[in-house]
């Protein structure tokens, strides 16, 4: 008898002590939070612009939340009320997913967003270029003669075609086969780049084969620096072009090229270009 009392308060006294650290858990532990949501559809390029804006940096109230791939839906940890949202539009830079990059020429969209704990809010973004950009140089195939121009050395030239254009009435097209097997054009000048500020190329492509992007110094030295993938589909990439800038010697102007060629084992191909820009 004495060991079954004995049992049953040892139970009773071990069951309290559970249940005071079960229970002091709880109260200690702080609720969990619930977060606000917020959905972005795209970011919108004002003036009608063509881009390919694929990421949406946000920061709430000065804080960077996060880089999401548009469409997005993603969380945030404030209270429900009036919030300072500001949105950067973000590109693969180079065309590669690995090296995601706020767009340094697009301003963002700010504004004072009301979050409410639970729910989703939808913005709608836009970006437009910053006032102070420097547009050097454009090809668009627009205006007569050409802004990219082949070098005396490139067997194959850049020729207009209005039958596969990005926009407008126009496109570039260049040619490969094999009495033109190679393709090297350039800005019809050379122009001051920056080594301290962001220098992009802007293109938009269709190319049955890989394009170089480089510069060429002013003595004809050419620097290779982007090799673009070729695209059965309309494409657009921002390549930036400050590294090759300031590989040494650094050079007060240079010219920004392109290169394509042939491959042996087909008879001939083709690459299309539109809407080239050349900023920083």
């Amino acid at each position: 008898m004495k060991k079954s009392l004995s049992a049953f308060y040892f139970q009773l006294l071990t069951g309290g002590i559970f249940l005071f650290l079960f229970s002091g858990c709880k109260v200690i532990d702080p609720a969990e939070e619930i977060p606000c949501y917020i959905h972005i559809d795209k970011i919108t390029l004002l003036n009608n612009e063509p881009s390919k804006i694929t990421d949406a940096w946000v920061f709430v109230d000065n804080q960077l939340i996060g880089a999401f791939e548009l469409p997005c839906t993603f969380p945030v940890l404030v209270k429900s009320g009036d919030h300072d949202i500001l949105v950067r539009a973000g590109i693969k830079m180079n065309g590669s997913a690995t090296t995601r990059a706020i767009y340094p020429h697009y301003k963002g969209w700010e504004s004072t967003v009301t979050l409410t704990q639970g729910q989703s809010t939808t913005i709608q973004p836009t970006a437009e270029f910053f006032s102070g950009v420097q547009f050097l140089w454009t090809e668009d195939f627009e205006s007569p003669g050409n802004a990219l121009v082949a070098e005396s050395t490139s067997p194959a030239n850049v020729w207009k075609d209005n039958t596969d254009v990005y926009e407008g009435s126009n496109s570039g097209i260049i040619t490969l086969n094999t009495d033109s097997a190679y393709f090297v054009g350039r800005t019809a000048q050379p122009y001051a780049l920056s080594t301290t500020s962001d220098v992009y190329l802007e293109m938009n492509y269709k190319s049955d084969v890989t394009i170089t992007v480089g510069v060429e110094t002013p003595d004809h030295q050419y620097r290779p620096w982007v090799d673009v993938a070729p695209s059965a589909v309309w494409n657009k990439i921002y390549i930036n072009l400050n590294d090759v800038v300031i590989q040494q010697p650094i050079y007060t102007s240079y010219y920004m090229y392109i290169a394509c060629s042939k491959p042996a084992d087909v008879s001939e191909c083709k690459v299309h270009l539109d809407d080239m820009i050349l900023l920083q």
